[in-house]
């Protein structure tokens, strides 16, 4: 990790942070917005409280618990320091809850104060990444349908953020933004959901959790929904198959909420309905259209089923933390070896 840490500080990566999933994350259910989004302390509370649970319970089973972030910070020990952080967000199933985690990253990451120049290597587990691909978006130099997007999340922040204006305006100098501080998105067990937005990034891998199957091509998912087979993680990740496009919770009971989530349904999601969910989940697909895959398999869980979380929270392992942040640098700041990735990978695509 000392040697990894050493190619990020060459790298000029100026900070790593650190992006949780759904249900493990400040206000998963939405219920300390609607009880107490009137009163901004005891709303913070709730979340700080939410969270410290989440932790407790979950530790580093598709989660990064403060500790995680601390023990990866120690064991870089870069010769210039960098920051590592975790960005929390309300972690809700549903697109209002990434679409506003993905402005106020944006207005978190802007706060950083970076020089010019430096890198930020950001890593989001599960819907984490999707917020990240949302991000991507508002980095975008044209910004093609970002007012009608805080527009339509508008309605809703401001029921309990009273800082959303002031996040929701730095969303006008995301391009600015992008164009100093080159992003470099890692995911890990993301579903497909969102599209990443070229523009916005400079490097984009993703990790899955995968085992093939003889009946289909090495690069789809072949496996039955059994219990059995979900629990032993038997084929890989099956989060990362059930989370895809046209899974969404969303709630009737505040109104405001549901009338955001419907807005941006007909903008990120128009087309898709969850009526044609199983049909795409049988599809199988692991691989997104946008960046490098790495399908890793992760080996079967034998008894302790309760730490693969149905194969999708063996990426957040701290045992797992030195094996990935290898093929990051090996991916992204060793000039030869990326060279020779880009190489293989253009004749991989030729060869399709």
């Amino acid at each position: 990790m000392q040697a990894v840490g050493k190619i990020l500080n060459d790298a000029d990566v100026g900070a790593i942070v650190l992006i949780h999933g759904t249900f493990v994350g400040e206000d998963p259910w939405g219920l300390a917005a609607m009880l107490f989004g009137r009163h901004p302390e005891w709303y913070r509370r709730c979340c700080r409280w939410q969270k410290k649970l989440a932790d407790r319970v979950m530790v580093d089973r598709g989660n990064f618990p403060s500790r995680y972030a601390t023990h990866l910070s120690q064991l870089l020990a870069a010769p210039d320091p960098f920051l590592v952080s975790r960005f929390l967000w309300s972690s809700m199933n549903n697109h209002i809850g990434r679409s506003i985690a993905a402005v106020r990253l944006l207005s978190e990451l802007n706060s950083l104060g970076l020089p010019a120049g430096k890198r930020i290597l950001l890593c989001g587990h599960s819907h984490g990444g999707n917020v990240l691909a949302l991000l991507t978006n508002l980095l975008s130099p044209q910004q093609r349908g970002v007012p009608q997007f805080l527009d339509a999340i508008a309605g809703y922040a401001r029921t309990f953020d009273p800082a959303w204006d002031q996040h929701a305006d730095c969303v006008k100098e995301g391009p600015r933004f992008a164009s100093r501080h080159p992003l470099d998105l890692v995911t890990l067990g993301t579903p497909i959901r969102y599209g990443f937005e070229t523009s916005g990034y400079e490097n984009l891998l993703h990790f899955v959790n995968h085992r093939p199957s003889k009946f289909q091509p090495d690069y789809r998912f072949a496996g039955s929904l059994s219990p059995g087979e979900m629990l032993t993680a038997r084929h890989g990740d099956y989060i990362h198959q059930l989370g895809i496009a046209g899974s969404n919770f969303t709630t009737p009971f505040v109104r405001s909420l549901w009338r955001s989530d419907r807005q941006l349904a007909d903008q990120l999601s128009a087309g898709i309905h969850c009526s044609s969910l199983l049909r795409r989940i049988a599809l199988g697909m692991r691989v997104p259209e946008e960046g490098a895959t790495l399908l890793i398999d992760y080996g079967l869980p034998g008894g302790r089923w309760w730490r693969s979380g149905m194969g999708h929270a063996e990426y957040t392992h701290t045992e797992r933390m030195l094996f990935h942040f290898e093929q990051i640098v090996r991916r992204f700041y060793l000039p030869t070896r990326r060279n020779a990735t880009a190489a293989a990978d253009s004749a991989a695509a030729t060869e399709l």
